[in-house]
């Protein structure tokens, strides 16, 4: 399995072979503004966040404030998104 490239790699999360991009670059902008408009075909939506490992103890659902999931969009195109803060529209 290949490792996409994340930016200019200046600020990102590294272990072991996993890179997660922690800002958001003039290259990554472009990557997602290409995105937009793609149809969300599914989500899976973690149990788990690693910004989990941050906090003491277990975390109840209802003070969960980060999540990890995955979204699958047309053209098999998948957006990871992690310690991600969901707000509810208006």
């Amino acid at each position: 399995m290949g490792i996409a490239s994340n930016g200019n790699q200046r600020d990102r999360w590294e272990e072991g072979d996993l890179f997660i991009q922690t800002e958001l670059d003039p290259l990554t902008l472009t990557r997602l503004q290409l995105l937009q408009g793609k149809a969300l075909l599914g989500v899976a939506l973690w149990q788990d966040s690693i910004a989990d490992e941050e906090l003491e103890g277990d975390v109840a659902a209802e003070e969960r404030v980060f999540v990890d999931l995955d979204l699958y969009l047309e053209d098999q195109n998948l957006l990871e998104l992690y310690a991600a803060t969901l707000y509810r529209g208006t």
